[in-house]
């Protein structure tokens, strides 16, 4: 039997068009001579005279050439965007008919999912063990969320008995308090409560009859006795110990989530899925726009996870702290290995093994739930006053962080993680690793964050070719296994290239030989027999290169006694901080979030000036931005190509590709519409328009969110190649590992050199995250 369905994946037009078309040859020869900035209207300019006649023969040869120039494919026109649907098979087997009742594991077989007229995955296998918390890992556009969505959203069937729970989006901001809407997400204590309180209602009733009453009083009863069993009194607190836990401080949960950024609106949906602790629960990105801290709470939350968690994040640590299993999406396939993302990358070196995939849980539920849910809030970030704000007041990153804190209040059995770690920052990073590693569910992550995966992971399962191959252990272990495996597959297709290519020159050369007639007959069934090996299909490595500059003299960019205030009635950020940094600078900015390191970047970029000090920078600076909201900037209905050469007019087709060739964007994909895309596709693409700015110096604000491991290693690669300055805000350890020399963080507004590095705010952090716990 095969299950099949479609997904539509369209989104809303967001571009902007020009009503009519602008002529600029009329306006620019009358102004040849004048070396003036100030613009001309229209009414300024002088009447011009034309020949009918002429007028209509230089129309048609305009005609003419534009015919030509489409016929021979100069110029990329907008074409038609196809609908683009997403469709999924399966075959459904004894093992999914007959567990269907009682199991929670999930064995998707012979799975097939296309992309328009992509095939994602072909005849995939995978089984998701409950108890076991898997990080999805491969590169980027392969299909990763895809996966994460066709399982969400009933397209690929599961047993109808687990309850699931997918953190993909933020919650819409309404007038629902934050911990209302952590709450109300407990269908089963919110059925109780009204049955309650109807049956108090009516034995309130005057006119209800003494039999009736005594009814109801029996009924009232075993309410009660369902409401203590289901714990309903201890609901509230377990709820503000999930959103304390994502950031959410004891006066912010009682704020209208409307009030919250997609950010923080984020974090209620994942206090949401903690909260209602489904037996499935699955994370896409749930460390997007958390604080490290937030993240430190949600890997220490979701290690004690009793369900099913996967979880699809680029944040290494992440994925190292919370994940006992990884699943490599690679080559249409899906590969499983036990162990967390180090252990991963270690097996990829060694030839996979079947090993045992249940085991025992690591934490139990704590008592209160309130207090679970502020721990959980806390650990991602949320002050106790921010707890009891609504999400409406947080951006989509605290949001995020919210939508991941209900997933790890909830505990579902299965958590599905796209990216968890994004919108982090170190510290709450850190804490969602180690909270994922007592997870007692299942986990399925996607995550470019080697860290991450090396710590949370027990499992990897490689999406490439079409299918899933399944690694036990981290990513580090997946690695290694992967290496040793291509190796003995090469090696064998070598020796059977060699094998027959002996047999077949003893069959030429004695097949009319009649003495050895039984032995070329033998040599002929042995090659009819012999299995037909395939070359090794080896992943190309991945390529970025930032275009090079002129290097400037130092100083480039200097604060000097800068302090910083949005308006008189408010608290300074930053109060008498001296920095300064020149080409040769690669400075990574850490801290908090809502500390002040995206202010702090506008101040370096001249887009705020500062209430007193002074900051110089060099005349001759030309500063590439990076937004960490880049996503929100793309025309979603225009095509790659079509989108730079609106952004950068005057350049021929050549060049546009080839700026977008440079970050990995090449062939067919920059004339998809970029809601096709994939999210690392996409920051692909706000790469290429960063490079065609020519810039010399680059600030970066979370640069590696929807990156895969390997694109992480290219960035960091290309950032060391690069002539400039970089300062780079960013939580992933592997970047800063690889590029930063100075690492600026910014508490209690001011800005402090670290001269231990990444490992001296590491262990600080970690001491900070031993306190609190």
């Amino acid at each position: 039997m095969i299950f099949r369905k479609t997904i539509e994946n369209r989104r809303e037009d967001a571009a902007r068009k020009l009503d009519t078309t602008v002529d600029m040859s009329v306006q620019v020869d009358p102004y040849k001579n004048i070396n003036s900035i100030w613009k001309v209207s229209a009414k300024d300019l002088p009447t011009i005279v034309h020949d009918k006649k002429k007028l209509l023969k230089a129309e048609g040869r305009n005609k003419d050439k534009a015919a030509k120039r489409t016929e021979e494919g100069a110029a990329a026109p907008r074409r038609p965007k196809p609908q683009i649907i997403a469709t999924a098979s399966q075959t459904i087997g004894k093992r999914t008919d007959t567990e269907g009742g009682n199991s929670l594991d999930i064995h998707l077989e012979n799975v097939d999912i296309s992309f328009g007229n992509k095939q994602l995955l072909s005849g995939a296998d995978c089984t998701l063990s409950y108890g076991r918390r898997y990080g999805l890992v491969g590169r980027n556009g392969l299909g990763k969320t895809t996966l994460l969505k066709m399982i969400s959203c009933g397209q690929l069937k599961i047993p109808s008995n687990i309850r699931m729970l997918s953190v993909e989006q933020e919650v819409e901001g309404d007038e629902t308090l934050v911990l209302d809407s952590v709450l109300a997400c407990d269908l089963k204590r919110e059925t109780l409560i009204r049955e309650e309180r109807e049956l108090r209602e009516k034995i309130d009733d005057p006119s209800t009859t003494d039999d009736e009453r005594s009814e109801l009083s029996h009924k009232l009863q075993d309410v009660y006795g369902e409401m203590s069993a289901h714990q309903v009194e201890k609901a509230p607190a377990l709820a503000g110990v999930i959103l304390f836990g994502l950031g959410f401080k004891p006066d912010e949960q009682r704020r209208p989530t409307k009030e919250f950024s997609g950010g923080w609106r984020m974090r209620v949906a994942l206090a949401r899925a903690l909260f209602t602790k489904p037996d499935l629960l699955l994370l896409d990105e749930p460390t997007n726009m958390l604080d490290m801290r937030a993240v430190y709470w949600l890997e220490n939350h979701l290690q004690g996870w009793t369900g099913t968690i996967v979880t699809v994040s680029h944040d290494r640590k992440f994925l190292n702290t919370i994940c006992t299993d990884i699943v490599h999406l690679h080559t249409r396939r899906l590969d499983q290995y036990k162990g967390n993302y180090e252990s991963y990358e270690k097996q990829m070196r060694e030839k996979l093994t079947l090993q045992q995939r249940e085991y025992e849980a690591q934490v139990q539920l704590l008592e209160k739930a309130p207090a679970l849910a502020g721990v959980i809030l806390f650990g991602l970030g949320f002050k106790p006053d921010e707890q009891r704000r609504p999400t409406k007041e947080f951006s989509g990153g605290w949001r995020m962080r919210v939508a991941l804190a209900r997933a790890l209040f909830t505990k579902p059995d299965l958590l599905l993680l796209d990216e968890p770690t994004n919108m982090l920052d170190m510290r709450a990073v850190y804490w969602l690793e180690n909270h994922l590693q007592g997870w007692t569910g299942t986990i399925v992550t996607v995550s470019h964050d080697r860290k991450f995966l090396n710590t949370i992971c027990t499992d990897i399962v490689h999406l490439h070719t079409r299918r899933l191959d399944q690694y036990k252990g981290n990513y580090e272990s997946y690695e290694k296994q992967m290496r040793e495996k291509l190796t003995l597959q090469q090696r064998e297709y070598e020796a059977q290239v060699q094998l027959r290519q002996h047999v077949q020159e003893f069959i030429d050369k004695f097949r009319y030989n009649a003495k050895r007639a039984s032995m070329v007959q033998s040599r002929i069934k042995m090659l009819e027999k012999m299995p037909i090996l395939k070359a090794v299909e080896f992943e190309l490595d991945v390529v970025l290169r930032f275009p090079t500059c002129e290097k400037l003299q130092p100083p480039v960019m200097q604060l000097d006694e800068v302090s910083f205030r949005y308006n008189k009635d408010c608290d300074y950020i930053f109060r008498n901080i001296c920095v300064g940094s020149d080409s040769d600078s690669r400075i990574c900015i850490v801290g908090e979030n809502g500390a002040g390191k995206t202010t702090l970047l506008k101040i370096i970029m001249g887009d705020l000036s500062p209430s007193s000090g002074i900051r110089h920078s060099n005349r001759r600076l030309n500063i590439g931005y990076f937004s960490q909201h880049h996503v929100d900037q793309l025309e979603m209905d225009m095509s790659a190509l079509e989108l730079v050469a609106q952004r950068f007019p005057g350049k021929s087709v050549e060049e546009y590709r080839g700026a977008l060739g440079r970050f990995g964007l090449s062939g067919d994909v920059v004339f998809q519409s970029i809601v096709t895309l994939s999210g690392g596709q996409k920051s692909r693409l706000a790469f290429g328009c960063l490079g065609l700015q020519n810039p010399n110096y680059l600030v970066l604000d979370e640069p590696t969110n929807h990156l895969d491991v390997e694109t992480v290693d290219a960035l960091g690669k290309a950032l060391n190649d690069f002539p400039g300055g970089v300062v780079l805000v960013s939580h992933d350890e592997r970047l800063i590992q690889l590029v930063c020399k100075e690492l600026w963080v910014v508490k209690d507004r001011t800005v402090t050199r670290l001269e231990g590095g990444i490992a001296e705010y590491k262990e600080h952090v970690h001491r900070q995250l031993a306190i609190q716990a």
